[in-house]
């Protein structure tokens, strides 16, 4: 990491965006897709699309990804993209990958 003073906002940011995240992922694993409106349902399978070919966290290493050092069991490791890093959210463009 280009700026070790950042890592802490940037852990901090990371389990924000996990738990906003994986909400409806949770839903989705625990019963499909009741009660998510159709928005939602479009919105995550976007983002699948978007971060499929990180499933080999080789890619995600190849495309500028690095390894923060956090790990949460039932999630696993955490990636991010420094020059990603900014105020925008962008789903299809994730800072962070886990």
């Amino acid at each position: 990491m280009k700026n070790p003073s950042l890592r802490p906002m940037l852990l901090a940011r990371a389990a924000a965006l996990a738990c906003c995240a994986f909400a409806p992922a949770l839903t989705l694993a625990a019963g499909g897709t009741t009660g998510l409106p159709a928005a939602t349902i479009l919105q995550l399978d976007a983002v699948r699309e978007a971060t499929a070919r990180y499933l080999d966290v080789n890619a995600a290493l190849a495309d500028g990804y690095v390894d923060i050092g956090v790990y949460v069991p039932g999630m696993g490791w955490h990636y991010l993209k420094p020059s990603l890093v900014d105020d925008q959210f962008d789903a299809l463009a994730p800072e962070l990958l886990v």
